[in-house]
């Protein structure tokens, strides 16, 4: 009897043994997959915070990025600004030898009144500069452009009072020759080089120099080719009339 009792004595420890040694495997374990979940709550929590911080870099990159286009506009000088600052009497910005070769005047301070309008004249999209004597265009007119940050000199008329050249508002010039009672108007586009182009030309005469003067008169031509007045008058209008300037396309520059 005694060896019973001593025999379940022996059993109820092992076993409360065994359940002790369970009980602290399942704690272990527990805490592992604790420890386990914080490891990830923390790389998940680094991951966020770093996704996070690439829209504020972004930001500071676009912010140094528009900075940077804003100054490169500021700094940029335009065709326009090259020339207007020659209208305003800087003659640095002329070309070397453009001043000698062109004998141009000093616009603000001649005895003379002038004018300017700008209008593309070659089609490149850049305007050109045209100056003419105010109320007198066959007295003086000159065609500018730039080119390369400098300004050149296409044309200039500062000599034939019976011969003078307009721009039209469509971009084509004029070369216009009044003599003898008779016009001639050649219409001509200037090229990217500076350089001319005829397109058509109109011839008229309406009356005789003189009483000796054989020639045919009336006479309407266009391109050589003898037409009627009425269809001459029509090319005319159509052509060099419906494309003239006015006054308010001019502005007149200011003498110092």
């Amino acid at each position: 009897m005694i060896m019973q009792k001593k025999y379940m004595m022996i059993l109820m420890a092992a076993a409360l043994t065994l359940v002790s040694c369970g009980k602290n495997d399942a704690d272990d374990l527990k805490q592992e997959e604790q420890s386990s979940e914080a490891i990830e709550s923390n790389s998940v929590d680094e991951t966020v915070t770093d996704d996070e911080a690439v829209p504020e870099d972004e930001s500071i990159s676009e912010d140094e990025n528009t900075s940077e286009d804003e100054s490169a506009s500021e700094d940029e000088t335009t065709s326009e600004d090259v020339l207007k600052a020659f209208i305003d009497g800087d003659t640095t910005v002329l070309a070397e030898g453009q001043m000698e070769e062109w004998l141009i005047p000093d616009f603000q301070n001649d005895e003379y009144d002038y004018e300017y309008t700008l209008i593309d004249l070659d089609g490149d999209g850049k305007e050109e500069l045209i100056i003419q004597a105010v109320d007198e265009p066959q007295r003086f007119v000159s065609v500018f452009d730039e080119k390369d940050g400098k300004v050149v000199c296409w044309f200039k008329d500062d000599l034939e009072w019976n011969c003078f050249t307009y721009p039209l508002d469509n971009g084509l010039m004029v070369e216009e020759y009044d003599y003898a009672g008779s016009i001639s108007y050649w219409v001509y586009r200037y090229t990217e080089d500076g350089e001319t182009e005829e397109l058509t030309k109109l011839f008229i005469r309406e009356e005789l120099a003189s009483e000796d003067d054989t020639s045919k008169c009336p006479d309407y031509q266009i391109d050589d080719n003898e037409i009627s007045e009425d269809k001459f008058n029509e090319v005319r209008k159509s052509t060099i009339f419906d494309h003239m300037l006015d006054c308010s396309d001019w502005t007149k520059i200011i003498s110092e």
